[in-house]
């Protein structure tokens, strides 16, 4: 189950009975579709970098999953 600040609890059983797997790929699915849609239906202003946000959604994202975003190429 996902604790109040969305980090991933496995000592709580989930209330829906999904695999913890499912409900973390679309958690994860949510999180980049916002930046892409803005993006796509032009929804950002001109002074906005939407690749800036994306990879600021990603790295929270992987954060989230207790993973690590990867290291910058050179």
């Amino acid at each position: 189950m996902w604790d109040s600040d969305f980090t991933l609890d496995s000592r709580r059983s989930s209330p829906t009975s999904l695999p913890q797997a499912l409900l973390a790929s679309l958690r994860v699915w949510g999180r980049m579709y916002g930046p892409v849609a803005l993006e796509v239906f032009g929804q950002f202003g001109p002074e906005a970098n939407p690749q800036v946000l994306f990879q600021a959604e990603m790295n929270s994202a992987l954060d989230m999953l207790g993973l690590q975003p990867p290291a910058p190429r050179p």
